[in-house]
């Protein structure tokens, strides 16, 4: 007989899954703003794009036209969807950092991508960017990009303090 512990597949599934974020996070560490953007950018509309065309793909194989014009219109409308979703994510997610961290951001800028921006930012940094074009909010959406791993160790740090907070408020309850 054979009395090998078996592994239920949720906990393979859940393995598998944190192994592949660290993966994934040590590449995103390693690797410059700009390809973890491509990359990003590439996964998203990837998957909108073959998502929408298994879809259609089906409701034309049970109509008189056929799967395949389905399923390609369906490829070009979920690439063209998820092209627009993660390009708003992404300038939503910069509007928000410079307004919260806008020195980060201007760091950001001008210690990474100095030499193509093209200009000082002479002013405050959400003020830079709205003033400016398309341009500027590129250059922005990936100094978002570059400085993500900061503003998500200063958002743990405001947690852990709002935490200890409340850890401190309920001693203070509970002492006599």
């Amino acid at each position: 007989q054979n009395h090998s512990a078996v592994v239920p597949a949720s906990s393979t599934w859940v393995a598998m899954e944190e192994h592949l974020s660290s993966v994934v996070s040590v590449a995103a560490s390693s690797c410059p703003p700009r390809l973890v953007f491509m990359g990003r950018l590439m996964a998203a509309t990837t998957f909108s794009s073959v998502t929408v065309s298994l879809v259609f793909g089906q409701f034309g194989a049970v109509s008189s036209c056929g799967p395949l014009v389905p399923a390609m219109v369906g490829s070009w409308l979920g690439y063209t969807f998820g092209l627009l979703s993660f390009w708003r994510s992404e300038v939503r997610r910069t509007q928000v950092y410079a307004k919260q961290y806008p020195k980060l951001m201007e760091h950001a800028l001008n210690s990474q991508f100095t030499p193509w921006v093209g200009s000082r930012i002479d002013k405050p940094f959400n003020e830079w960017l709205c003033a400016g074009g398309m341009g500027r909010l590129s250059w922005a959406v990936l100094a978002a990009q570059s400085c993500a791993s900061a503003v998500q160790e200063l958002q743990e740090n405001e947690r852990q303090r709002l935490i200890d907070g409340y850890k401190l408020a309920d001693e203070d309850d509970g002492a006599p």
